[in-house]
């Protein structure tokens, strides 16, 4: 008897460890959760007669299980926004994720979104087919999680765990009535109400011990999932963005037919991604087959970069594959942070947008003495960089120096394009801000980038403190609206190297000269026509990801006009526009004499300010 008793609290005390060790690591259970499988063009079965397979995580599924513990192990929470293919597995992933965690942890909400009823029912059935693999082996007894409720709404367990399955909501009420430790947005590009039902659910969760999920394919720019995924993508929020190609999912190959021949564009694509001959083989099977012809679509959904997946609806300005070319240049820059001008004269107006507070700090450390050269030649006011991570210029090149003098190079002559902010509301909350842009007159490379939210006059400061430290760079300002009232204390402060157009009358006689781009429709017409071609030809080189996202996004609409698609920004594309005039236009001269403008004389008056 007490023989009996001793095995049986062995088996006991053993089926607890298993149990603790199930719930300590998800991958232990996983071969336990049954799936129905994949049809012949690679769908999940929904129908119950299909039988069933243990769930293996695939290549995919697995890079983004690593991506997942390692912010869950380190900070007990995590935050992820997936951009996916098609058919790789990454809804089936989170799902058994949360059902793992929903099944051993004692009173989880979990909030599962997905973007149409049909979605959702396919969720809940993915729940079900989990929960009946474990209750249906005997041998799984002791890790078998028991329900009280159990629809097509969701799942209660006895621990007083739920999951619940939603779907967007006219009233942007999905998911926000209760705490949720565990938000699960799926196709997130094709909610209806994205950005006000997202907003409410992500309110629901908490800081700590919670799950951030939210995954899809892409839909198009200028949506909540594509605003989302760059931000994460350009380290402009806490969630971690992640991409899979197509080409790492082990599914997609096929073999080649004998005797078949690649053309050469494909070899191009096999080159660029290095991919096998069945892998390129399934991807032409593709885009003639399912995608008819249109390869395009197939960039869309079986992205092999995460830009390509963003297709736009209208029909793009600039040349896609150019600006896939352009995106090979982009690098991290050196310096991210803030410049302020000091000893400018006072009292500077409050700036009324979210700006930085900053410490009265010298020159950032790496290049300490670069501004100094500018003091000894009489310039009154000095700019001072400023390191900080949320900060809103980035310089990508300082200025150059002789390696035997250690002396600043003043043979180098720059141009910097100037977007003014009109304070317009691009998408919900979001509204478009002022850029500039500093280049390199000699190589066309970018060296530096500014662009946030910040009052025209103060404005003003930071173009002087930019200009002046690179070599007094020929400054393109476009004067709409606030843009007038950035000039005007550009003035203030005779800032030596301006823009001037010229006035003239119907016979073509000059009448004066004012500083300043004026932006009307030709003008605008011709400044971007001309970008178009300085792009393709390589006359700029743009190293901002930020910038060259805009560029993606900048389209032509069905009446001809050329803007930012719908929730989109275009101020890095019209700051390169006005640079590149400055490239065309610019005086040849290193130091142009200053130019004797007196601050009365600058007659173009805002609309708004009406100075």
């Amino acid at each position: 008897m007490a023989t009996a008793t001793a095995v049986q609290d062995s088996t006991v005390d053993r089926a607890r460890a298993i149990r603790a060790r199930i719930a300590a690591d998800p991958l232990l259970l996983f071969p336990f959760l049954q799936l129905k499988p994949k049809d012949d063009k690679g769908k999940r079965a929904r129908s119950k007669d299909k039988g069933t397979i243990p769930f293996h995580p695939n290549s995919s599924q697995m890079i983004i299980h690593r991506r997942v513990w390692r912010q869950w192990t380190a900070h007990h929470r995590f935050r992820i926004i997936v951009l996916k293919a098609r058919q790789v597995g990454i809804s089936t992933y989170f799902q058994a994720l949360s059902f793992w965690r929903i099944a051993f942890d004692a009173g989880i909400n979990a909030q599962v979104i997905g973007n149409d009823a049909l979605t959702s029912k396919w969720l809940y059935a993915m729940c079900t087919t989990f929960k009946e693999s474990l209750n249906n082996n005997a041998k799984l007894a002791f890790i078998r999680p028991t329900t009280t409720s159990d629809n097509i709404k969701g799942v209660a367990f006895t621990n007083n765990s739920r999951l619940d399955i939603d779907t967007p909501k006219t009233k942007k009420t999905a998911g926000r009535a209760r705490t949720n430790h565990i938000v699960h947005a799926t196709e997130l590009g094709f909610w209806d109400n994205a950005a006000e039902n997202m907003s409410g659910l992500l309110q629901s969760l908490p800081d700590d011990d919670s799950f951030g999920i939210i995954e899809s394919t892409a839909n198009g720019v200028g949506g909540e999932f594509h605003s989302r995924f760059v931000a994460a993508m350009t380290g402009q929020s806490e969630w971690e963005a992640l991409f899979i190609p197509w080409f790492q999912h082990e599914e997609y190959h096929r073999a080649v037919p004998d005797g078949y021949v690649f053309a050469k564009a494909d070899r191009r694509v096999q080159e660029e991604f290095k991919l096998t001959d069945e892998q390129l083989y399934w991807r032409r099977y593709k885009i003639d087959g399912d995608m008819n012809g249109d390869e395009r679509l197939f960039h869309q959904e079986f992205p092999a970069t995460w830009e390509e997946a963003f297709l736009v609806s209208g029909r793009c300005f600039f040349i896609p594959e150019n600006l896939a070319l352009h995106r090979t240049h982009i690098k991290a820059p050196k310096f991210i942070g803030e410049v302020v001008l000091k000893g400018a004269p006072g009292p500077m107006p409050t700036e009324s947008m979210s700006v930085p507070q900053f410490t009265d700090s010298g020159f950032w450390s790496e290049e300490p003495a670069a501004v100094a050269p500018l003091l000894a030649e009489g310039m009154s006011y000095r700019p001072d960089f400023q390191k900080r991570l949320d900060g809103r210029l980035r310089i990508w090149s300082w200025l150059k120096r002789d390696r035997a003098t250690r002396k600043v190079d003043r043979s180098r002559n720059y141009v910097i394009g100037v977007d003014t902010s009109e304070g317009l509301e691009v998408a919900q909350n979001e509204v478009d801000r002022s850029a500039a842009m500093v280049f390199d007159r000699t190589t066309g490379r970018q060296v530096a980038g500014w662009r946030g939210l910040i009052d025209p006059f103060p404005f003003g400061d930071v173009l002087y403190a930019l200009g002046m430290y690179y070599n007094s760079a020929y400054i393109v300002l476009e004067v709409n609206n606030h843009g007038a009232a950035t000039m005007r204390r550009l003035l203030e402060l005779a800032y030596p190297n301006l823009y001037m157009r010229t006035r003239s009358t119907r016979q073509n006689e000059l009448v004066s000269e004012e500083p300043g781009w004026y932006t009307g429709t030709a003008s605008r017409k011709f400044a971007l026509d001309n970008l178009l071609e300085a792009m393709h030809r390589f006359g700029l080189t743009i190293l901002d990801d930020v910038a060259l996202s805009e560029f993606t996004s900048f389209v032509v609409d069905a009446k001809g006009k050329a803007d930012a698609q719908q929730g989109c920004h275009d101020d890095h594309v019209i700051a390169a526009a006005l640079a590149w005039e400055g490239f065309r236009l610019s005086p040849q001269a290193r130091r142009p004499k200053a130019q004797q403008l007196a601050v009365a004389d600058f007659t173009i008056a805002s609309t708004v300010t009406g100075w």
